[in-house]
């Protein structure tokens, strides 16, 4: 029994030893496997490189039990990512798991391999601001153009021509009216004056509208023809705002790894630069010419890769951008005889016409015409739809009803393609013989069917390839067809050559440029069986003044010699032509310009058909200055110009060229930007500080100068200190404060104007004292 209970309680013994060791390396176990935990759970202050681009600033980098890795949701906003679904707690963003993105911890720097579609994408939009057009000064002018011509031989002897438009503007008002006078030495019917056009424009840039009273023309639409009126005319007028498209431009899509710089080409000129961050972009309303060309993408990365895309785009002016509504409404009475009578009117009608942009893709049309005299109505609607980014459809019905015609149909359909080295086009018009237009009615010759199509081919340096064939068909008149294949090609050493065959005619044409200015051609033409041989050469004149001139010789079909000479100056622009035939010789005279009272005085100008600037940069003459870059003129003994032929509602760039000016003259700014109204005239005064100097003796003391080596402020400029305190400094016709500066020290002083250098200022050494003040 003893035996018995020995064995058990050394069992027992046994097994609690047992289990306090299993306990303590149970313990220890998981002590280590606590301790391990802790380890494993940590936030680390990292560098990081996203896309091998090193970012600013540190982030916060959180690693948990299991080892995945997290930062804050602010981080990927800084590092332009995009938001992945909902932050978990604490604001933290598992990263390690993210489709598309490779991480890497490495000695406390976090490299990020991240591809593009990751990043926020970014919209970025095309072409400039706009700014309000300047006021302006009241102005009253006068354009004229003066003709004069005589062939030996001629039953009519001489012609003598004038056509003069007198008109008045300020601000966004602005009338004119147009006359044309006419004479010949033989008795005509046509002599006499004749009033073309007289109307009252405003300007309404902030509705991008214009309102025309008085003379006018109806725009057309698809099947509509313009027509002369006088009466009321509101339209839309995106002239009004130049840096405003209405029209659906194209859109550039792309992705960039890294922080990026995007360059875009038009038809091989730099248009925009834009610097794009890491991820997807798209570029809106690049600013391309109406119809057919090619954008050239250039992008290139902080770490100096390049990469380079051609996209062809296809821009029509029937398709508006998405949202944008275009008006057309005009009533008055038509104008008749137009050119011959001053003042004869038909019958009165109203007209309206809307284009909306549904989509970048879609636009809608309508338009109606009603003549209540005879009782015409004519409708039209119809639609532009880009079916792809190349190709763009249109379909435009129409119904007409008049009382002396009925009821007629007709319809205008069209389909435009482009591909990256190939265009093509087919346009169709049909209509019924009862319809009608405003533009025709009770005219004889009205459309029947017309096709006109289109096809061209771009080979780079081997040049372009062009296909055109048109067929007209009228009623009660004949059908004409006319068919053209061209080539063109231009060597940039060499010369540009052009080839045509029609089922007329065909030719070559050779032009090349000579240097300085002066161009040569050769051309070669058959027609019906006769051959002619056309050379030129010749040189236009500067755009702002100076002579230019052209020699022409030309045997075959046509026989003939002749001589023109261009003349430009302040007063305007001229040209005569002789020319020698054997049937006798030929000359003509002409000259154009125009006054302008403004500013109290009279203008003489090359051309007032636009808005003008009076420039005056005041008591300098012989000023250069430039337009945009080109040579606009000089000013004269008072330092004035007039600037004619700005853009309108645009901002135009006035320079003076720096080398003009007296090397004592001091002006604010050498450059000026205007925005005039359609026909406004603007003040452009460039204010000038000092137009001679002098030299000055700085002051400290009665004892004690300014040390040499110091420098002198004055109005953005700065000028050295010579020794005993002498500096050369521009004076002006006002007295003004300059500040004097030195290693230790500074002081002001008074420069005074020229009216005030008295004698009490004037020194034994011939300069004149200046008292510096400490600060």
């Amino acid at each position: 029994m003893r035996a018995r209970v020995r064995a058990w309680w050394l069992v027992a013994v046994l097994g609690c030893g047992v289990g306090v060791v299993v306990a303590q390396v149970v313990g220890a176990a998981a002590a280590k496997a606590s301790v391990a935990d802790e380890a494993g759970r940590r936030d680390l202050w990292v560098e990081v490189w996203v896309n091998q681009v090193a970012e600013p600033e540190f982030a916060l980098l959180h690693i948990d039990l299991r080892g995945h890795l997290f930062v804050r949701a602010e981080a990927l906003r800084a590092w332009h990512f995009r938001a992945r679904g909902s932050a978990e707690a604490e604001g933290l963003v598992r990263i390690d798991d993210w489709p598309g993105l490779r991480v890497r911890l490495e000695e406390g720097a976090l490299f990020l391999e991240a591809e593009p579609a990751l990043f926020e994408a970014q919209i970025i939009p095309g072409g400039p601001g706009f700014a309000a057009p300047e006021w302006g000064v009241p102005a009253f002018f006068m354009g004229y153009n003066l003709f004069t011509e005589r062939e030996s031989g001629a039953a009519l002897g001489a012609t003598y021509s004038a056509l003069v438009q007198p008109g008045a503007s300020l601000g966004r008002t602005s009338f004119t009216s147009t006359w044309l006078g006419l004479r010949t030495d033989a008795a005509s019917e046509s002599a006499g004056w004749r009033r073309l056009d007289s109307d009252v424009l405003i300007d309404f840039p902030e509705y991008t509208a214009r309102l025309t009273l008085g003379d006018s023309v109806t725009s057309p639409d698809t099947l509509g023809r313009a027509v002369r009126f006088v009466g009321a005319h509101w339209a839309t007028d995106y002239g009004t705002r130049p840096a405003v498209s209405p029209y659906a431009l194209p859109v550039i899509n792309g992705t960039a790894t890294v922080p990026s710089t995007v360059e875009l080409y038009v038809n091989q000129a730099l248009v925009q630069r834009t610097a794009v961050d890491a991820g997807p972009f798209r570029l809106n309303n690049i600013p391309v010419p109406m119809g057919q060309g090619m954008v050239d993408i250039r992008m290139r990365d902080i770490l100096g890769q390049e990469q380079s895309l051609v996209v062809p785009y296809l821009a029509a002016p029937q398709l508006l951008a998405a949202g944008l509504t275009v008006s057309d409404l005009a009533g008055g009475l038509i104008r008749a005889d137009y050119g011959t009578r001053s003042f004869s009117y038909g019958t009165g009608f109203l007209s309206g016409g809307m284009w909306h942009g549904v989509s970048d893709a879609t636009t809608v049309n309508s338009s109606v015409e009603l003549v209540p005299d005879a009782r015409e109505l004519t409708t039209r609607a119809g639609a532009a739809v880009r079916v792809n980014p190349n190709t763009l459809v249109e379909l435009n019905p129409a119904v007409s009803h008049a009382a002396q015609h009925g009821t007629g149909a007709a319809v205008d359909a069209g389909i435009d393609s482009l591909w990256s080295w190939i265009a093509l086009g087919v346009h169709f018009r049909d209509a019924s013989p009862a319809f009608v237009e405003m533009g025709n009615l009770g005219t004889p010759g009205r459309l029947h069917t017309e096709w006109a199509a289109r096809t061209s081919a771009q080979f780079g340096a081997q040049g372009s390839v062009a296909l055109v064939y048109a067929r007209r068909r009228v009623y009660g008149g004949p059908t004409n067809t006319a068919a053209t294949l061209s080539y063109n090609v231009g060597w940039r050493r060499v010369g540009a050559l052009g080839v045509f065959v029609s089922n007329v005619a065909c030719g070559i044409t050779f032009t090349r440029y000579l240097g300085g200015g002066v161009t040569s051609s050769l051309t070669g033409t058959a027609e019906n069986g006769v051959s002619t041989v056309d050379m030129r050469v010749g040189r236009p004149a500067p755009p702002d003044a100076g002579w230019g001139w052209s020699l022409a010789h030309a045997r075959g079909g046509v026989e003939s010699d002749g001589l023109r000479v261009d003349a430009r100056s302040a007063y305007g622009s001229g040209s005569g032509e002789i020319d020698a035939q054997p049937a006798g010789k030929s000359g003509l005279l002409a000259w154009q310009g125009g006054f302008l009272w403004a500013a109290g005085r009279a203008w003489p100008a090359q051309s007032l058909t636009g808005p003008a600037a009076l420039v005056e940069v005041p008591g300098i003459a012989g000023l250069e200055v430039l337009r945009d870059g080109q040579p606009a003129g000089r000013t004269d003994s008072a330092g004035r110009l007039l600037v004619a032929g700005l853009r309108p509602f645009e901002s135009n760039t006035l320079t003076l060229v720096p080398e003009d000016l007296p090397p004592t003259a001091m002006i604010a700014s050498d450059k000026l930007i205007v925005r005039p109204f359609s026909h406004g005239i603007l003040s452009a005064v460039m204010g000038v500080a000092a137009l001679e100097s002098r030299l000055f003796t700085l002051r400290l003391a009665v004892d004690a100068v300014v040390p040499a080596g110091a420098s002198v402020s004055l109005a953005g400029q700065t000028f050295p200190v010579g020794a005993q305190g002498i500096a050369q400094l521009p004076v002006g016709r006002v007295e003004v404060d300059a500040l004097v500066s030195w290693r230790g020290g500074q002081c002001r002083i008074r420069v005074p104007g020229l009216s005030g250098l008295s004698d009490a200022l004037r020194r034994e050494d011939g300069s004149w004292a200046a008292q510096c003040r400490k600060l």
